[in-house]
């Protein structure tokens, strides 16, 4: 076979392309980061950048957001406007509207409300839904925040074999259906009485994801997302996006980025200094 390998989709950030560590068809990925530094924020950038960058569908499946506000965030990141905050989503409310309308058949949610809520946590039923919306929509890009939602009522050892299992099932889905499948993982904490804690900017390992075995031999890339949420003032702001694995290409590095409070958006961006 002499076709030349699949560069696969950028991300919203030139850095990650630029190692070689891209969206490609038939694979699934995951990203790692400690409690409340910002994991779902990156799947809002990705799913905001595939919708209007690569004009590709979109399916979002984020456990711990109201699908109101999964909406808010991505037609935000579109726009370049936090409509989460009341105060912005006042401000541009037509403009909000015009762009919410406009991810109509483009953006998919994962029903929350109503009849389906029992289904939420469901991961039997999250993988029905990835398979309907990408036979029937079309849909070739699909964000599952999080992984460690899932197992919330498993004891450690059940956790470790449900994402050994359904991290390989993911995988499978995904080259099934030559599709992308981005998932997302808290972390266990870093070993070693002078180790940094992940939420005061420590510094993220492959080994570390939540059930990391099932996860580092099923995910051909892994990333990983570090900020110090403890820091002094706008330094709670800088933080690293990472390729801690790209079995594909090799390429693994980590660079700058920062998020930028009056757009909402998460760039790659030179702050002062190395550490955070």
């Amino acid at each position: 076979d002499d076709a030349a390998p699949e560069p696969g989709y950028a991300y919203p950030w030139q850095a990650l392309t630029d190692m070689n560590c891209t969206q490609r068809m038939g694979e699934a990925t995951c990203t790692g980061a400690g409690v409340g530094l910002g994991k779902t924020l990156l799947s809002h950038m990705k799913s905001a950048h595939n919708i209007t960058v690569h004009k590709e569908k979109v399916f979002s499946v984020l456990l711990e957001e109201p699908n109101r506000s999964t909406l808010y965030n991505i037609a935000g990141k579109i726009d370049g406007i936090p409509y989460h905050l009341p105060s912005a989503h006042e401000r541009h409310r037509e403009q909000y509207l015009e762009t919410a309308y406009s991810l109509e058949g483009k953006l998919f949610l994962w029903e929350s409300d109503g009849q389906a809520a029992h289904n939420r946590f469901d991961i039997e039923e999250i993988v029905k839904a990835i398979r309907y919306n990408a036979m029937e929509y079309g849909v070739r890009f699909v964000e599952i925040d999080n992984m460690t939602r899932l197992v919330d009522h498993l004891t450690s050892g059940e956790a470790n074999e449900f994402i050994n299992k359904w991290s390989s099932e993911i995988a499978n889905l995904a080259a099934e259906l030559d599709i992308h499948i981005g998932v997302y993982s808290h972390l266990n904490p870093p070993k070693g009485k002078d180790a940094k804690d992940h939420e005061n900017g420590g510094e993220v390992f492959a080994s570390q994801f939540t059930g990391s075995r099932g996860i580092m031999r099923a995910f051909p890339l892994l990333m990983s997302f570090e900020r110090n949420k403890h820091a002094q003032g706008d330094l709670k702001s800088n933080s690293f996006i990472g390729c801690i694995k790209n079995r594909m290409f090799g390429g693994e590095d980590k660079f700058k980025t920062q998020y930028q409070s009056e757009t909402g958006l998460l760039l790659q961006y030179e702050w002062a200094g190395d550490s955070l």
